[in-house]
């Protein structure tokens, strides 16, 4: 499996008068890792709420693999293979690793409700079945040695490992991730990009980034997308945009800046 083709022509969001995401095209090929850069503000999370379906856009269509998924709830969305984390980590505190990961596998459960409340045999061998998967998906993010741990008590940065690998439990075909090396340090963003890397060529799976970091960026992306209020205002390799005076000008002086700060 080489991942999910995405397609994203003339998408547009307006809330209000505010025009959030102007007609943004972006495109993933099968099996590549793409970013998505720019300033706070610039409609990046946005462009993820509508591909996942949490917004509808009032103009443009999103195609995966030639199916126009505009207007899709967002469980559809997902089983149709497009998983996702968000900027902001949201597990569910008070459960363990094992537990946060094997919630989403219940959606594969091969039992009814009535069956699970009497605790038929049935759903006795689906359990083990999901435990089977679970340990799998957790060995596979290098999570294996806190399957029991609650999940709040985790190091920052394997925290976002967790959601990475709660979202890799959907079985996604596209993976959506929204600032995955927010508040890590330099030697846990290099993990990081190894990891995203090792998870892309594991599980088959086409990637779309949002991040600040350009260290992870550079080193990750084959493409880049560079939006600005609402707009795409450049697309190339890392190294195109770098060079672009217009991203420069708009959004990576800006950064060097305040890291020099």
């Amino acid at each position: 499996m080489n991942g999910a083709h995405l397609r994203i022509t003339e998408l547009t969001k307006r809330f209000g008068g505010l025009v959030a995401v102007n007609k943004v095209d972006l495109e993933a090929l099968p099996g590549s890792i793409v970013g998505l850069i720019g300033p706070n503000g610039a409609g990046k999370t946005t462009v993820f709420n509508l591909i996942s379906g949490f917004y509808k856009p009032d103009e443009g269509q999103v195609f995966l693999d030639g199916t126009n998924i505009v207007g899709w709830p967002p469980y559809l969305i997902a089983e149709k293979g497009v998983g996702r984390t968000f900027q902001n980590i949201r597990l569910f505190r008070g459960r363990t690793v094992g537990e946060n990961v094997k919630t989403a596998l219940h959606r594969y459960a091969r039992y009814s409700l009535l069956e699970a409340l009497l605790y038929l045999p049935r759903v006795r061998g689906a359990e083990r079945e999901l435990d089977q998967l679970m340990c799998q998906i957790i060995e596979l993010t290098g999570l294996t040695n806190f399957i029991n741990v609650p999940a709040e008590s985790l190091p920052y940065g394997l925290r976002r490992r967790l959601e990475i690998a709660r979202a890799l439990a959907l079985k996604p075909r596209l993976l959506l991730l929204d600032e995955p090396a927010a508040g890590l340090n330099p030697g846990e963003v290099i993990e990081l990009v190894q990891f995203i890397r090792s998870i892309r060529d594991k599980f088959g799976l086409t990637i779309v980034v949002i991040e600040h970091h350009m260290d992870l960026v550079t080193s990750l992306c084959e493409m880049v997308t560079v939006m600005n209020f609402g707009q795409v205002i450049a697309k190339g390799t890392p190294s195109e945009i770098q060079k672009n005076p217009v991203v420069v000008e708009a959004y990576l002086g800006k950064e060097a800046k305040r890291a020099a700060n």
